[in-house]
């Protein structure tokens, strides 16, 4: 994957965190920036579907959060 792709691609990563910033208390807070940081790791080590799975699962329990 080209450089100018890898930004991109990290620059929508980010941007889905400010979309969906962490509302479920201190612990699950830290669970999630936890989460959040080995996604960005899988990422630019190249595995890139794990990352992506992580990313999901981040962006589900936000969805729940905010059902509640």
């Amino acid at each position: 994957m080209s450089k100018k792709k890898k930004v991109l691609v990290s620059i929508i990563i980010s941007s889905l965190t400010m979309f969906f910033p962490p509302s479920l208390g201190v612990k699950a807070e830290e669970i999630y920036q936890g989460k959040e940081q080995l996604a960005r790791e899988m990422y630019w080590k190249g595995e890139f579907s794990e990352a992506i799975k992580v990313w999901k699962t981040l962006i589900d329990l936000n969805l729940l959060s905010k059902q509640q």
